[in-house]
């Protein structure tokens, strides 16, 4: 499946699930809101088969509404970015739990198992 992961600035929350998405088998482009043109998201609405706007309460997903379709949307609320970095160790746990959970719930199947899991968190010694 291909997914389209969306945060303000797409190298933090988005990034680190779209690079958890790959690890379980999935294409995935993490993009920032503010950094993407009306055609680029478009373009990227259409590729994709679902898209994660990672945003918090009050964020304004009307500019995503206008490009994508809302069938499409999947809103993944944890919060504003305060990691500043795709590899702490915090946003890795709660994004893999997340992950997870979207993925069994849209009933797609994805890589499991300790392997997938120690790739994901090795580079979170980095962060």
């Amino acid at each position: 499946m291909r997914f389209l992961t969306i945060c303000n600035q797409g190298n933090c929350r988005s990034y680190a699930l779209a690079r958890m998405l790959k690890y379980m088998d999935h294409e995935a482009i993490a993009i920032g809101i503010d950094f993407t043109g009306d055609v680029s998201l478009q373009e990227l609405g259409h590729w994709a088969d679902k898209v994660v706007v990672l945003a918090h309460r009050g964020y304004d997903i009307k500019r995503v509404q206008e490009h994508i379709s809302k069938e499409k949307i999947i809103i993944c609320d944890i919060g504003t970015d305060r990691w500043g970095n795709p590899f702490k160790l915090q946003l890795t746990e709660i994004l893999y739990e997340y992950a997870q959970k979207m993925l069994d719930s849209l009933d797609i199947t994805y890589m499991k198992g300790d392997q997938v899991k120690n790739t994901i968190f090795a580079a979170t010694r980095y962060g």
